[in-house]
C-alpha cells in the first residue's frame, strides 16, 4: 500500500535520492514487525497510509493537498503513517505504565507504545540505508520529521494539537488574506495574484511539520469517517482490542476501564454503536472541521460519511441493528 501510494505521487521521481528497492525491503521487514492485535495491525497501517493519501490527493488535480508540501516531507509522512503502530502490543500506554511494564520503564513513562514504534521504524530505515542516498542535512531533516510525526500519533497530544494547528492555519489565512487586501490596492499586480496562497499552502508555514503531523492524526482517527462497512468492521475491531485488554488488567488484578469490560457491555453491538457515535461527535468531526482548512476536499468526503454513520448508529443503538449484525 505505502509503495502503491509513493508511486502515485511520483515520489520517487521528485526525490530520486531514494531508491525504490531500498524503501520496498523496508517496507517488507516492517510488515513482519507489526504484531496482529484486533485493531492495531499492518492492516491499520496500511489502512492509515490510504486515508493519508485521500487527504493528501483526493482529486487528482493540481489544487490538492499534495501540491502545496514538499515532496520530502510528503515522504516522510508516508513512512510515518506506515510505521506510526508498528509492534503495538494491543495494550494501551497507560496500561504498560500501570503495570510497569518493561516497555513504560524503557521509555520512562512517555509516550510508551510511540517511541517504540519509532525506534523500530528508525533501526529499519538505518538497516535498509533508506535515506542514505540523501544529504547529511536533508537525512537528519527526514528521520526528525519522521519522529515527529510518530509520536504525535499519541492521543494524549491530540487536543493540544488539534489547538495548535487551528491557530496556526488561522493565522496563515489571516496573513493571506492581509495580502489579498494589498495586491488590490495595486501592490501586488498580476503575477501575485496569479500565484496567490489562500493560506493552505503549507510549505510556507512557518512550521510545516505541524501540518503534517495533523493530516497523519486525522487519518490515524478517521475510521467512523469511512463507508459503513468500514466504519462498522474498524468499531468491532477496536472494541474486542479494548476487551482484550480488560482481559489483562482483571487477571492482573488492577481496575478494569469502563470502555475495556466485556463484562458490562451487555449488548455488545449496541455499546459498540454508542462508543463510536459519541466519538465521531466529540473527537473526529471537530478534528476534521480543523482539516478543511488546507484540504476540503477531502473533509467534503468524510463528512458526507460521519453523517450517514452517526444514522446508522443511532439506529444500532436504539434497535434496529438486523443491517449492523449482518
Amino acid at each position: 500500500t505505502t509503495l502503491a501510494a509513493m508511486e502515485h505521487l511520483g515520489l520517487f521521481e521528485k526525490v530520486p535520492l531514494i531508491k525504490k528497492e531500498n524503501v520496498a525491503k523496508f517496507l517488507k521487514a516492517l510488515e513482519k514487525q507489526y504484531a496482529s492485535p484486533e485493531y492495531h495491525s499492518a492492516v491499520h497501517a496500511a489502512d492509515v497510509v490510504q486515508a493519508v493519501l485521500f487527504i493528501l490527493a483526493p482529486t487528482g488535480l493540481e489544487s490538492d493537498l499534495v501540491h502545496r508540501i514538499d515532496p520530502n516531507a510528503v515522504f516522510a509522512l508516508l513512512i510515518a503513517a506506515s510505521a506510526h503502530d508498528v509492534g503495538h502490543p494491543g495494550l494501551n500506554n497507560a496500561f504498560l505504565c500501570n503495570t510497569e511494564d518493561p516497555r513504560a520503564a524503557r521509555w520512562n513513562d512517555v509516550s510508551v507504545n510511540e517511541n517504540g514504534h519509532l525506534h523500530v521504524c528508525l533501526a529499519l530505515l538505518k538497516m535498509h540505508e533508506v535515506f542514505d542516498g540523501l544529504p547529511e542535512n536533508l537525512r537528519k531533516q527526514c528521520k526528525a520529521t519522521i519522529g515527529r510525526l510518530i509520536l504525535s500519533t499519541d492521543m494524549a497530544h491530540h487536543t493540544r494539537l488539534v489547538e495548535e494547528f487551528v491557530d496556526v492555519a488561522a493565522n496563515a489565512i489571516e496573513a493571506a488574506n492581509v495580502g489579498d487586501e494589498w495586491d488590490e490596492r495595486g501592490g501586488g499586480g498580476s503575477l501575485a495574484n496569479h500565484n496567490r496562497d489562500d493560506g493552505s499552502c503549507v510549505s510556507n508555514w512557518q512550521d510545516p511539520t505541524l501540518a503534517l503531523c495533523f493530516v497523519l492524526h486525522c487519518a490515524d482517527i478517521s475510521n467512523p469517517a469511512r463507508p459503513w462497512s468500514t466504519a462498522r468492521e474498524w468499531g468491532r475491531r477496536v472494541t474486542e482490542e479494548f476487551h482484550k485488554q480488560g482481559d489483562c488488567e482483571r487477571a492482573r488484578g488492577v481496575p478494569v476501564a469502563a470502555l475495556n469490560d466485556r463484562n458490562a457491555s451487555g449488548d455488545v453491538d449496541k455499546t459498540t454503536a454508542a462508543n463510536q457515535a459519541a466519538f465521531l461527535e466529540y473527537v473526529v468531526e471537530p478534528t476534521l472541521s480543523g482539516l478543511a482548512t488546507i484540504a476540503p476536499n477531502a473533509v467534503e468526503v468524510m463528512m458526507k460519511h460521519l453523517c450517514e454513520n452517526r444514522y446508522e448508529y443511532q439506529r444500532v443503538v436504539t434497535g434496529s441493528f438486523e443491517e449492523y449484525k449482518n
